[in-house]
């Protein structure tokens, strides 16, 4: 099924850019709520529309690459691997010799988690207020 809401992303990047958000925040993890819930690759793609057309390219290039490099060692694409072999995978990446490959995940991540964060029910799952005086926990009262 397609999604109508998409500004830069096609069906296909939709799909991987949510396989990777759902591994980088799952759901049931630090808190109950995960990408999914919230449709970080939605937000991700109305995001990514500000971008420039060199940007938005690395940007598409990058996500097929997530994609398509496991082929080289694991024998199976990103979205068809199980949610830990994911998680395995992006460690990988995470702890490789390989700065650029670190430094296209911190970004990813970085991308990611903007989105996620930036909705209210994530903000709320962790506890964020925008006015800190105003939470009835808080001990300092503004």
């Amino acid at each position: 099924m397609a999604i109508k809401e998409l500004k830069v992303l096609n069906q296909r990047l939709y799909e991987i850019t949510q396989a990777i958000a759902d591994a980088i925040v799952p759901q049931g993890g630090a808190f109950e709520i995960g990408a999914k819930d919230i449709d970080t690759a939605l937000i991700f793609d109305h995001y990514i529309d500000r971008m420039s057309k060199l940007q938005l390219k690395f940007i598409k290039y990058i996500i097929y690459m997530f994609e398509y490099s496991p082929m080289f060692t694991k024998l199976k694409r990103f979205t068809k691997m199980s949610s830990n072999e994911r998680l395995d995978y992006l460690k990988g990446w995470e702890n490789s010799k390989l700065s650029s490959k670190r430094q296209i995940l911190i970004m990813m991540k970085l991308l990611l988690m903007m989105c996620f964060y930036s909705n209210k029910a994530a903000q709320d799952a962790i506890g964020y207020h925008e006015s800190i005086g105003d939470h009835p926990d808080c001990l300092i009262k503004i």
